[in-house]
């Protein structure tokens, strides 16, 4: 059975959606209309992941970062990119936007790109060490109640 926004046999399943520093300070800085046109789109994203198509989504070539997208949409005059990509972890990963209007395609795309590839290569670095982190956490739980470690406490 095809998979949809709506899931399977009437289960609603959502992408998480999370965002870089850089992405949400694009954003804080954006008019109320820009940030309401945004968040329409980025719904539409979190409902259908990773199959969102054309005219929303398309895959950005030119990148070291393998399915790096972007979300594409109008406000107003402002011809907006938000550039994502889905991580490991399957989570939607908002990572820069921008409004393309005026700037000539190959200038944007390479200096978004070129932006986008250090802000994601960061972005897994500090998820790379709360797994860590989340890791220990459990080893030290799994030691704390091990059956070997009760034994030597009953002794």
């Amino acid at each position: 059975m095809p998979l949809s926004a709506y899931g399977v046999r009437g289960i609603i399943y959502m992408w998480t959606i999370k965002q870089t520093e850089e992405f949400q300070d694009w954003y804080e800085k954006a008019d109320k209309k820009l940030q309401d046109d945004t968040l329409e789109h980025v719904e539409i994203l979190r409902q259908f992941g990773p199959q969102l198509n054309r005219p929303y989504v398309d895959t950005l070539k030119g990148s070291s970062i393998t399915n790096l997208k972007e979300l594409r949409f109008n406000s107003g005059d402002k011809v907006i990119r938000i550039f994502f990509v889905f991580d490991p972890e399957r989570n939607g990963v908002l990572v820069i936007g921008g409004d393309k209007a005026g700037s000539g395609d190959k200038s944007f795309y390479d200096k978004m790109i070129a932006k986008s590839e250090k802000i994601y290569a960061k972005y897994l670095e500090e998820r790379k060490k709360e797994i860590v982190k989340e890791q220990k956490k459990i080893e030290k739980k799994t030691k704390e109640k091990s059956p070997a470690k009760k034994k030597k406490e009953r002794k």
